[in-house]
Order: structure tokens, then sequence, then C-alpha cells
């Protein structure tokens, strides 16, 4: 581990953790040159001599590298043959939306609806990039001071190298769904399925397919209709519970054609309805 006061590169200056993950640890420090904080996302020690993992942190670079979007986590720096090998990333003041929903349960639908606008336009973002996130969740959305969200985590992102997409991590994970259990293609539709998911569990507090174990909840999402958003959450716009329901059909080709298509449709139903104190 870092201790704080350590300096990479002589140049930033550890402050202390703020999370630790399945390859890096993610610091806050002071930028000496510019005079800012940053957060830097430094791989584990473990992984540094395993040369899979020092291809998957660089690639993820990579993939963060072609991005700019104010609903997107800003890269500044990289550093992949330093020991250790570091990222030098935008760092955030906020809460996890996961951390948001276990102390509000559910969010008023026009807040659900702006975060899920600002998703969608990340995404929307992201897919003109040539890249797929395959891990929209709770935990990877963070919900600024300012009540603005920002999607982080790039970390089993797939990149689109000329028609096809290549994995940025091993292919075990659980990601994709549905697409991976029916055996499809991971496509850009398939994150609007993961945004689908999330938007129902911040509107109505539960999550749309539940079970006590992993094969029936495989089951479920494979081949049952989650119940609809009316009879746990009544208090949603017809129009926002269509896209929602749409967003999770097991046919990506059912799913709305694009994320601009999901940002534009919140953004219409946002400006329609009066505003209301949240």
């Amino acid at each position: 581990s870092i201790a704080s006061g350590q300096l990479l590169d002589q140049r930033y200056r550890i402050i202390g953790s703020i999370a630790r993950g399945g390859m890096g640890t993610v610091y806050e420090a002071e930028d000496l040159r510019l005079g800012r904080r940053v957060a830097v996302k430094v791989l584990l020690e473990a992984l540094a001599n395993d040369t899979s993992c020092r291809e998957r942190f660089r690639r993820e670079a990579e993939a963060a590298a072609r991005t700019t979007h104010p609903n997107l986590v800003a890269l500044y720096d990289l550093a992949l043959d330093a020991t250790p090998a570091y990222l030098v990333m935008e760092l955030l003041e906020g809460v996890t939306l996961e951390a948001t929903l276990a102390r509000e349960g559910r969010l008023p639908w026009r807040v659900a609806a702006r975060i899920g606008m600002e998703l969608s336009a990340a995404l929307s973002c992201l897919h003109g990039a040539g890249i797929v996130h395959r891990d929209i969740k709770p935990s990877n959305v963070l919900i600024e001071t300012s009540g603005r969200a920002k999607l982080i985590d790039l970390g089993v992102a797939q990149l689109r190298t000329g028609r096809s997409y290549e994995r940025l991590t091993h292919s075990g994970a659980i990601v994709g769904l549905p697409e991976q259990l029916g055996g499809g293609a991971i496509t850009e539709r398939t994150d609007l399925w993961a945004l689908g998911v999330l938007l129902y569990y911040v509107l109505s507090g539960q999550r749309p397919f539940a079970a006590a174990d992993l094969s029936r909840l495989l089951f479920l999402i494979a081949h049952e209709a989650p119940t609809p958003l009316c009879a746990v959450a009544p208090e949603t716009p017809e129009p926002l519970e269509a896209l929602v329901m749409s967003l999770l059909a097991k046919d990506p080709a059912l799913r709305p054609v694009s994320a601009a298509v999901v940002q534009r449709t919140l953004s219409r139903l946002l400006d329609a309805r009066t505003p209301e104190v949240v």
C-alpha cells in the first residue's frame, strides 16, 4: 500500500485512500504542479508483474482517454510504465447512487429521470467513441454535491476495434445480461438494458429481478418480465414507466435504438411536467 505523504513521480502527494477495487486502490492526492486535488488509481502491488492485468489497466486508460463529457470522470494523466502503475483522474465530491438509495430507499421520479437523462448522455458519449460500459449499476454512479450524476469505472468495458468489440477484462464476469445468457453479442443496447435495471431500482426501491440464489436470478432475467412499475411505484408517470419497461426488453431490438434517444425522451418528459420540489 501507499502511505499518506508519499510522492509519485515527485508530483502527486498522496493524502489518503478513497476506495479499493479488484485491480487497484484509489487515493486522494495533491497535484503539486497544478495545485489541485486529484484521484490517483494505483495498480495493486500483487498485480504489478501480471502482464494481462497491466494490459487491462492500460486499455482502461485508453478507453477513458477517448471520452470527455460532464457526466463522465475525466482522465488527467497516466503512468503505465511506472512502479507502481497509476492513472490520475478528476477528484469527485459526493456519494454513490448505491449509498443514496441505501439511505433514501428510492428517489422521486423527477430526480430519477434527471439521473437517467445524465447517464444516458454519458452513455451516448461512450457509445459514440466505440465503448460499451457493461457495468451500469448504482455503485458505479456518483452523485456529486451539486446533484449531477457521473458514470465511473471502465474496468469491464468493451472497446470497438474496427467492426467488433474487444473485451478489456476477462470473459468470466457476469455482465451484459441478458445477452450473455442467450449467447448474443454485447452491443450499445446492452448498456441500455442495465440502465433500465438501474432506473427501475431508483424509482421503486426494488430490483426488477431478485432471487435467493444465482441460478434462480439468471432464470428470471432470461425468462420473466419484472413487475410493472405502476404496481410498485404508482406515482411514476406513464411515459417514464413505458420507457423503463422498454429498456428492460429481453430482445435488444425492442429496446430504444440509442442512448441519445433515451436522453431526449427523458428531457422532453422533464420539460413537459410542472416542476416539483424534491
